[in-house]
């Protein structure tokens, strides 16, 4: 970890002159399945070498401004963790690896949250200030919450498909076989950690 580490602060440094002074930067490495059939795991390195760790559903290039992506070759570290984790909820990955820059706003949706703890409290603060969930969000996701996303992860189950994406999970239904396809235009549940709301856009 300490070689990631410095490479990380290196790289921040390498590209400090092209980085705007009124956004917080961050150097990251995810791990993610190729199936996406479990979370994805990130680690977040400052300047001053400061790191977290977080759990979530949501790659940082889909979610944040990725700038200068580049590639670590010991990988070996960032894999063996995220597949330890992915075994305790049985759960088998082909790991794939991404590596980069990101900047603020902080916008990593997190089911679990851990590493310097100081870094961590001043990143949910500011979410507290503009009424934002993200990285926040972990400190509502209990133990037997995490199972059943994790069970449920991007898969189909009688016919009923879980869809996690930022702070949501989204949920749709299996069109039924006797419907008519041509009138069906879609059946969309949206199911929130803390509310639930139920829509329906069908027209049949």
């Amino acid at each position: 970890m300490e070689e990631l580490i410095k490479f990380a602060k290196n790289y921040l440094n390498k590209y400090k002159n092209f980085l705007a002074d009124e956004f917080q930067h961050f150097f990251f490495g995810s791990v993610y399945d190729s199936e996406d059939k479990f979370p994805v795991y990130c680690i977040f390195i400052d300047e001053e070498g400061r790191v977290f760790e977080t759990l979530g559903p949501d790659k940082p290039g889909k979610v944040m401004s990725v700038l200068y992506p580049t590639y670590y070759n010991d990988l070996d570290i960032l894999v063996k963790k995220y597949t330890e984790l992915s075994r305790q909820y049985n759960k088998i990955v082909q790991p794939n690896t991404a590596f980069g820059i990101v900047q603020s706003p902080f916008k990593i949706t997190s089911y679990r949250v851990w590493g310097n703890e100081r870094l961590i409290k001043k990143l949910i603060f500011s979410e507290k200030l503009k009424g934002e969930e993200y990285i926040s969000l972990h400190q509502n996701i209990t133990d037997e919450k995490l199972k059943f996303i994790i069970k449920h992860y991007k898969q189909w189950e009688d016919d009923i498909f879980y869809f996690p994406y930022l702070k949501d999970i989204h949920i749709l239904f299996r069109v039924p076989k006797y419907i008519i396809y041509k009138q069906f235009r879609s059946v969309h549940i949206y199911r929130n950690w803390t509310n639930i709301e139920r829509k329906s856009t069908s027209k049949i």
